[in-house]
């Protein structure tokens, strides 16, 4: 078996939970954590989320996580894509998050598609 020292910290931030674990140089999973967060859905097909939600969620799972985070010399993220999150001049959010599942913009959608061709966009 190889090392069993942590180095690789994946995180995956998913539409309704946040997902980390801890991965040893020859790739064998050494721990994990998760925790659950609530999308807000509104009427007009608004699908967001508060982004501290996120944060509050990633420190929530490097907590349960600290004994392993010393070792950390890589950090791999998958987020939610596509997305819009928007930010003051100091990062700190505007706004709560859009996610992909928001459908707002499906008349503007379907008019591109109209106008461009589904063939020529896909």
């Amino acid at each position: 078996m190889g090392d069993k020292t942590g180095v690789i910290l994946a995180v995956d931030v998913g539409t309704s939970t946040l997902k980390a674990s801890i991965y040893s140089i020859d790739l064998s999973a050494i721990a994990s954590a998760s925790r659950c967060y609530q999308i807000s859905v509104h009427d007009q097909g608004m699908v967001d989320i508060d982004p501290s939600m996120w944060w509050q969620a990633f420190q929530e799972v490097c907590y349960e996580l600290k004994p392993h985070l010393n070792e950390i010399k890589v950090i791999s993220l998958s987020v939610n894509t596509p997305g819009l999150s928007t930010m003051d001049g100091d990062g700190k959010p505007l706004f709560p998050s859009i996610l992909h599942l928001d459908g707002r913009s499906r008349t503007q959608a379907s008019k591109i598609r109209e106008l461009a061709g589904e063939d020529h966009l896909l």
